[in-house]
């Protein structure tokens, strides 16, 4: 019925502007986002050495791994 009833879906359209805006003030979130990074990059070695660095790990796998298999390739290359 939302979908179809003009009126009832203009209703709750600015019934969910003001409620995204009451839930999601701007500026609360902006100062959050804003102290989380500088808490972020004040502990960024700690953050990069940790065991918890699940993405930092496996970038880093990916990453030699892909040289392994590079100089590999070129050994291969250089024998024929």
């Amino acid at each position: 019925d939302l979908y179809t009833n003009k009126h009832l879906w203009n209703s709750k359209h600015q019934t969910s502007h003001a409620l995204l805006s009451t839930l999601f003030d701007k500026e609360t979130n902006l100062n959050m986002v804003y102290n989380q990074l500088a808490l972020a990059l004040e502990e960024l070695e700690q953050r990069r050495c940790s065991t918890n660095d699940l993405i930092g790990s496996l970038l880093w796998h990916q990453t030699v791994r892909s040289t392994e298999y590079f100089s590999r390739w070129i050994e291969l290359k250089n024998e024929k």
